[in-house]
């Protein structure tokens, strides 16, 4: 038997401090990242190597870091064109075209370099600096010879021309910021559009996402305080549970904003709600078609 008349029931009331701490601190680090990944990513990237009267700069900027190197230009005992062989990075940036902090190279050793990553380089050795540094202008030669006239000009690094398939890699780290939407609607939207309405013989499930219905004639229907339910895939945070978990020794679709205190419905899908009032939601499953086990 069912009946024309459709009764809404909104789950079990649930303190949600926990789901807002969680959600809020997610939401930070995910945020963060993806500042920080997009900045370095998408933001200008720059290096200049400037000559002064006394003293060599490296000047780095990525983003919205700027920073740099400085070395007096009487502490210089070496400055020499090498061809870099395969290295390593062990501290620091390596992306196309900006290989910047400590890396280490059997030919040369550990250095430290503010490079386009090419392989034709300059090495510095200075007293007082705890590495060597490796820097790429693009004019060698004439960086070379300001460094040993202490001649005062800027130099720019060598040019470089990412692989044509280099987008999509910056597309694909964008990915945390994507996320964000979903972050603020699963923790602090999705919980308050859960609802369940009963009616024309069928119980329907609706969610931030849509709805799912599922017939009633013939379903069994009783209260259930399931002892441990284990998610299988889905949504597990506090005050809000969606989607499949193994509860009560079975493989069930949970719509729920606790994991006791409910109603399990096993008919042609085995469905675990937590409606606020259990027995009108009972009654109504029965008038619906449902028998209650």
């Amino acid at each position: 038997m069912s009946t024309g008349l459709v009764q809404e029931f909104r789950p079990a009331a649930v303190k949600s401090a926990a789901r807002t701490i969680v959600g809020a601190v997610m939401l930070v680090v995910v945020v963060a990242a993806g500042v920080a990944v997009a900045s370095l990513m998408w933001l200008p990237r720059d290096i200049r190597y400037e000559v002064r009267a006394d003293t060599l700069t490296v000047m780095l900027r990525a983003g919205v870091w700027r920073t740099g190197r400085e070395a007096p230009l009487a502490a210089i005992t070496t400055a020499r064109p090498v061809e870099l062989g395969s290295g390593r990075r062990t501290a620091g940036t390596a992306m196309p075209g900006y290989c910047v902090g400590l890396f280490s190279y059997p030919n040369v050793g550990a250095v430290w370099q503010a490079t386009t990553c090419g392989r034709s380089a300059v090495l510095i050795e200075a007293t007082g600096q705890p590495k060597a540094i490796v820097v790429t202008p693009a004019d060698r030669d004439g960086f070379l010879a300001a460094l040993s006239a202490h001649r005062p000009e800027q130099f720019a690094p060598a040019p470089f021309a990412p692989a044509p398939g280099w987008i999509w890699v910056k597309l694909a780290l964008l990915a945390p910021l994507l996320t964000i939407p979903l972050l603020v609607a699963t923790f602090f939207m999705a919980p308050g559009r859960l609802r369940y309405e009963v009616g024309q013989g069928e119980l329907v499930v609706r969610t931030l996402l849509g709805a799912r219905r599922f017939p009633l004639a013939g379903a069994s229907a009783r209260a259930c305080s399931p002892g441990r339910a284990v998610k299988l895939t889905g949504n597990g945070i506090p005050g809000y549970y969606t989607g499949w978990f193994y509860l009560d020794g079975g493989r069930t679709r949970v719509y729920a904003s606790r994991l006791a205190g409910g109603v399990l419905i096993e008919g042609a899908a085995r469905v675990f709600v937590t409606p606020r009032e259990v027995e009108p939601f009972l009654t109504a499953l029965r008038a619906n078609g449902a028998v209650r086990s």
